[in-house]
């Protein structure tokens, strides 16, 4: 008789059953954890907070202890110190990250907030968030929230990239991010809505079919003889594939800048293989020549012939007339033309410009 085979199946019913039970043993002890409740006081105030999805989403995870942490890594088995990597004095937490070192207590101090921590001593980070969200308006949790998020950005550029900023620089760069995005925000707020009756130009973004790319384009002129050019390319789904902007030497006028405008549009779509395009433009004159193929004896002539030597180029092309408030993105680059110009970003674009474009993708879409 083989006994060697029975025993070992024994062995291994015994390991399974162990097993079973530990597996359920945890179970129920995670059963026993109460479950969030997300209509509890604290949620509604985090979620009506004015910042970024991405801002709010990191806060969560701060009030919900899931930050990894060098404690809390340390914690789930992974071989790591678990020391502040700034102050190396205490272990890492939540806690000890955001408010307790004495680079989280210089930041809040140089903030725009103000925060004295030394005044919430007896408050763990949960409970001192969740009461500072209860005090502050909604603009100003929006700053306290984009603020937690770069105090963790800073502790990674030390970890990952050894950048070691100020407190001070560091709490400048979470309020520029956060004007940036309030900018963004009121811009959006302002469009959002439909256009009159009897308009025939669309007031806000309009996704295009799904197989055609949209690129606008706009053009700021600060005297007689400088151009701010933009462009932004984007697809059905609202995603940027393209964006730039340009700055030109020349002594045109408005109407002439805009040709100019689509023209290095179309030389960008044509440049990055875009096939099937429609061409959206603030400028109604502009819109018509390119139409229409209006040529006359002027120098607006002179870029719709280049634009109309292009065409072949592509596909399909398309032009179209949008009002001003339903191109603020490139309005936008054509101005940052100016000061920082000859700039092209594939699949993304300046942080300002991606705040725009996200809320616009939020805002009233038509088809």
């Amino acid at each position: 008789m083989n006994f060697t085979g029975n025993s070992q199946e024994m062995e291994n019913s015994e390991l399974k059953v162990h097993t079973t039970e530990l597996c359920k043993k945890r179970i129920a002890k995670n059963r026993s954890k109460p479950l969030l409740d997300l209509n509890e006081p604290r949620w509604g105030r985090l979620w009506k907070a004015r910042a970024h999805p991405r801002v709010i989403n990191y806060v969560w995870r701060v009030l919900n202890n899931s930050l990894p942490t060098r404690l809390n890594l340390q914690k789930r088995g992974v071989n790591c110190i678990a020391l502040c990597p700034r102050c190396w004095k205490k272990k890492e937490t939540e806690h000890h990250l955001l408010k307790e070192c004495e680079f989280a207590r210089c930041f809040w101090f140089h903030s725009q907030l103000g925060i004295r921590t030394s005044d919430f001593l007896d408050l763990d980070i949960r409970k001192w968030i969740e009461e500072l969200l209860d005090k502050l308006d909604m603009d100003l949790q929006g700053l306290l929230c984009t603020s937690i998020l770069h105090l963790w950005v800073a502790r990674n550029e030390v970890l990952h990239e050894e950048v070691d900023r100020s407190p001070m620089e560091v709490a400048d760069r979470a309020m520029k991010n956060f004007k940036e995005y309030q900018k963004a925000l009121t811009v959006i707020e302002d469009v959002i809505h439909p256009p009159p009756l009897g308009s025939q130009s669309v007031e806000f973004w309009r996704r295009p079919p799904t197989h055609k790319l949209k690129i606008n384009v706009d053009a700021s002129c600060i005297d007689e003889e400088t151009v701010g050019i933009g462009a932004v390319a984007r697809d059905s789904e609202g995603t940027i594939l393209m964006s730039g902007m340009w700055k030109v030497n020349l002594s045109i006028k408005s109407h002439e800048a805009e040709a100019l405008a689509c023209l290095m549009g179309l030389e960008r779509a044509r440049k990055c293989c875009f096939f099937d395009i429609i061409v959206k433009s603030d400028n109604i004159e502009v819109i018509q020549s390119l139409r229409e193929k209006r040529i006359q004896s002027n120098y607006l002539s002179i870029f719709i012939v280049d634009c109309l030597h292009l065409i072949p180029s592509f596909r399909s092309v398309e032009f179209s007339h949008v009002k001003r408030n339903g191109n603020r993105i490139t309005h936008e680059l054509a101005n940052m033309a100016l000061t920082t110009p000859n700039t092209m970003w594939m699949e993304e674009a300046p942080q300002n410009i991606c705040n725009m474009a996200w809320l616009e993708r939020l805002g009233p879409i038509h088809e």
